[in-house]
């Protein structure tokens, strides 16, 4: 299992996300919109793909980017 940081929460990030979370990897999502997250943390984005839920346990949502980037594998 490899872990990806998905800079931003758009509808590609959250898509994106979303898509590697169902394939089985270890997915963290940032983004620097702080409200956004908060919502993400939820299991919806609202702003962008607001009808589908997201995985909350799944995806690990910062928004630090040093701490995003930490251990991340693929970006």
């Amino acid at each position: 299992m490899s872990h990806i940081t998905v800079l931003g929460a758009g509808s590609w990030g959250t898509a994106i996300a979303k898509h590697l979370v169902s394939n089985h990897q270890k997915v963290t999502i940032w983004d620097r919109d702080k409200k956004l997250l908060q919502e993400i943390k939820k299991g919806i984005n609202p702003r962008y793909l607001s009808n589908v839920k997201l995985p909350t346990k799944e995806i690990k949502v910062e928004g630090s980017i040093n701490e995003s980037l930490e251990n991340a594998q693929i970006v």
